[in-house]
């Protein structure tokens, strides 16, 4: 089910509460990051620590965004390349990033 008002994803990205400003096309738009890590066994036992950073923004605000496009976080001024799209159906879109 969709979200009726585009203001209430708005308000659910906005800075000021849960998002945070990121660069695509000279444009800003804000979203949610996360970028959980987990550790899978390698050779010999080895640990190997893998991390997946995400970010869930406004469907809307990303139209023409395609699979190889970068996207930078503000704060950090770090650069991602978009690797996965998986739209949620309610106007929000989990974007699957690599870092650069």
């Amino acid at each position: 089910m969709a979200v009726e008002d585009d203001d209430d994803l708005d308000q659910f990205l906005d800075p000021d509460d849960f998002g945070e400003a990121f660069t695509w096309n000279a444009t800003t738009i804000y979203g949610i990051f996360d970028n959980d890590s987990y550790t899978v066994e390698g050779a010999n036992d080895a640990p190997i620590h893998i991390q997946k950073p995400t970010v869930l923004v406004k469907t809307s605000d990303i139209p023409t965004m395609a699979q190889g496009d970068s996207i930078t976080k503000v704060r950090t001024n770090q650069t991602y390349t978009v690797q996965i799209f998986a739209p949620d159906g309610t106007g929000l879109t989990v974007l699957g990033l690599r870092g650069q």
